[in-house]
């Protein structure tokens, strides 16, 4: 086997349980290779500032269970992210999330990765801006959310890192890299840059439908952990009910040999990859950019498409304006309006939205490919 996950059960987000769940598996991937005096940034997927029980970030919990498992070690610690709300506070970030609480407890650092300057760097061929912090600690470990996403399909190890690229960058990003190919590229590339020692993944209840901001929570109560980001995520993908290689940035970082993408060559420890699978879960609907070749794209772009439609839940706060990459949105009479023809289908507006007032509606075509 060239890869390993290990799997624990957890049934609830309770400290000690949780603590247990995390050690259990942690234990089954020693060595970690984290050392006395060594600095580790924990990354945890914090999308904007949300109570845990909303489902939408890293549980508190979990982060606190890695982070005294590598404080057991001797191992300084830094947590950080970079939320899609660039109107964000981190103050207010890290108190909603529950990560200030997390701080207070443990004695970490927290750090904002949109307080400082990005760090350009080669990748894949790719120019890619990554937090500074990457490049001055020992070790990264990535604590993701297990939930589905608009346009990746998943989000979990490998997409999680994507929060290294502090905000302003982010929203390039978007709009370069907008296609789904183009965007599993770019997440290839971050993965190869940062090469997170660890991930560890809090599936204790997941997201299910349209994430991964505004889907349903299943409760799936698992804690997963690996040294290949890929090989988890792969498992993960499986568990929520994906084809294997159905998910196209898991493929893509396989195929680059970022990671282990094949199901035949993870060891699954502590759980039967079988009794693991989430029955009846609600996978999103792919991105139209991801079915359509792009010429067919463009020939046929008035009757192909995926678009945000702003429901009677919206308060024009103006977050999703102030998020769109594509400069697609603009206020007007308090309500954010829509110019199709500047819509790179991104989903920024989806994500950024604190009021769940965004639906994402199809084309009269675009049934024919999802």
């Amino acid at each position: 086997m060239s890869a390993k996950v290990a799997v624990a059960r957890c049934g609830s987000y309770g400290k000690e349980e949780v603590e247990r769940a995390v050690r259990e598996t942690l234990e089954r991937l020693e060595p970690i290779g984290i050392e006395e005096g060594q600095r580790v940034l924990v990354k945890p997927n914090l999308l904007s500032a949300r109570d845990p029980a909303e489902g939408v970030t890293t549980h508190p919990a979990v982060v606190r269970g890695a982070v005294k498992y590598l404080m057991d070690k001797g191992a300084e610690i830094l947590i950080g992210d970079s939320p899609c709300n660039r109107r964000a506070k981190a103050e207010e970030l890290w108190e909603k999330t529950g990560m200030a609480d997390v701080a207070r407890e443990t004695g970490a650092k927290l750090v904002s990765v949109d307080g400082r300057p990005a760090k350009k760097v080669e990748s894949l061929g790719e120019d890619i801006y990554l937090t500074p912090y990457v490049f001055e600690v020992d070790a990264v470990v990535s604590g993701p959310k297990l939930k589905t996403h608009g346009l990746t399909q998943l989000t979990c190890g490998v997409k999680n890192l994507f929060g290294l690229i502090p905000g302003y960058a982010k929203l390039e990003c978007h709009k370069k890299y907008h296609r789904v190919e183009d965007f599993s590229r770019l997440l290839a590339a971050v993965l190869a840059a940062v090469r997170p020692k660890l991930t560890v993944a809090d599936a204790i209840v997941a997201m299910e439908g349209p994430g991964p901001s505004h889907g349903g929570l299943v409760k799936a109560g698992l804690v997963l952990a690996s040294k290949d980001a890929v090989a988890l995520d792969a498992v993960c993908a499986w568990v929520m009910g994906f084809k294997e290689g159905g998910v196209r940035h898991i493929r893509v970082a396989g195929e680059l040999g970022l990671g282990t993408a094949e199901l035949g060559d993870i060891e699954v420890e502590g759980e039967e990859l079988s009794g693991l699978r989430l029955e009846a879960f609600k996978r999103p609907r792919p991105s139209v950019q991801g079915m359509v070749p792009e010429f067919v794209a463009r020939l046929f772009h008035r009757f192909i498409w995926v678009r945000p439609h702003f429901t009677s839940r919206c308060r024009g706060c103006g977050v999703c304006v102030e998020n769109c990459p594509g400069g697609a949105l603009e206020m007007g009479d308090g309500k954010p309006l829509l110019t199709p023809k500047n819509c790179i289908e991104c989903f920024c507006c989806d994500e950024s939205c604190p009021h769940d007032a965004i639906e994402l509606r199809h084309g009269p075509l675009a049934r024919f490919f999802v």
